[in-house]
């Protein structure tokens, strides 16, 4: 887990949230006070938002006094990639008895996110059935839109809700329901 979050993952989330962003140019406390403890000087913020311009994550425009921000579609995906280092699924206090079920059939052009995509199950909590088919007791579909839309493998993808699955004990036993 990682111990400091970056200054380009609090901009490109706070874009991502609020779409676009106005900074005024006027006010220099703004900048600093917005991002307090990541950024001392209002210099820094402009090269940081200058990098991520140049990297094509965001466009910069200047609007009378103010610098508006705005996440475009490169920057949005980056934003998901650094959202999946978070990402976890909260347990309810009680069951509803369904099982969640991921397949997938990822072709081999696409290798590496397949193999992230099994490994984040595994760190998720999910069991393996099969090489490609995973199962979960609770609800995650946010979760597993959210690491379909980050490695882009959408078509590749099956979510299912089901009510009975075999094995059925072994799994309650592995999740201790």
């Amino acid at each position: 887990m990682k111990n400091r979050i970056s200054t380009k993952e609090i901009l490109l989330w706070m874009l991502k949230a609020g779409g676009i962003i106005g900074l005024s140019i006027l006010s220099p406390q703004l900048p600093t006070n917005l991002l307090k403890g990541y950024l001392k000087h209002r210099y820094r913020l402009k090269e940081r938002l200058a990098k991520l311009e140049l990297r094509g994550w965001i466009k910069i425009t200047e609007k009378q006094d103010q610098l508006m921000l705005e996440l475009v579609e490169k920057g949005e995906k980056k934003a998901l990639y650094y959202r999946l280092e978070d990402l976890n699924i909260a347990k309810p206090e009680k069951w509803d008895g369904l099982w969640r079920v991921v397949i997938f059939d990822i072709p081999e052009e696409k290798k590496i996110a397949r193999e992230v995509l099994r490994n984040k199950l595994k760190q998720l909590g999910f069991i393996k059935l099969q090489k490609s088919v995973f199962v979960f007791p609770y609800p995650c579909k946010k979760e597993i839109e959210i690491i379909k839309n980050a490695y882009e493998i959408m078509p590749y993808i099956t979510f299912m809700i089901v009510k009975k699955i075999d094995h059925e004990e072994k799994l309650k036993d592995k999740f201790f329901l």
